[in-house]
């Protein structure tokens, strides 16, 4: 194994359970406690430009947090932003990319970068997302968050 093995921490859950809120918290986190530069090195964050359409070039929450982000659109334009100094890489929206995401991660987590990524689980008719499955099946860390009922009057908790 090794020295320094990468992994994967998928946050997921439904519409406004608070996924880009612990992403972008998580990130703040890192980016006050390192050196600009070498944020600016080794950290890639990225968004998918359908995972928030209103916000251009961020990742943002419900409750107003933001930061920048690249919009990755493809899995190619995903690659190009990655270099051989990358050492983590924050993905809002891993649910709206397609099956080859999968085989990336993983060799991304074999080359010893740390994921952290944020996903839809399942649709409103309870389906897995895209290929949310496949992305748990490589995935280390899993923090499922919790929404709330858009029924008027329910207010339980909706995943």
């Amino acid at each position: 194994m090794p020295p320094n093995p990468g992994w994967i921490e998928l946050i997921y859950g439904c519409v406004k359970s608070g996924k880009s809120r612990t992403l972008i918290d998580k990130i703040n986190s890192i980016k006050n406690a390192i050196d600009k530069e070498k944020f600016k090195k080794e950290f890639l964050v990225v968004k998918h430009p359908f995972d928030d359409k209103e916000t251009k070039g961020k990742i943002s929450s419900f409750d107003g947090g933001s930061i920048d982000a690249i919009e990755c659109e493809t899995l190619k334009d995903l690659v190009e932003c990655i270099t051989k100094y990358t050492k983590f890489i924050f993905l809002g929206g891993v649910h709206l990319f397609g099956r080859d995401i999968v085989p990336l991660l993983k060799a991304l987590v074999d080359t010893n970068v740390i994921i952290v990524a944020t996903g839809i689980n399942l649709t409103s008719k309870g389906k897995p997302y895209n290929y949310i499955p496949q992305i748990m099946t490589v995935t280390d860390v899993y923090d499922i968050r919790a929404g709330e009922c858009f029924t008027p009057g329910c207010g339980e908790d909706a995943y």
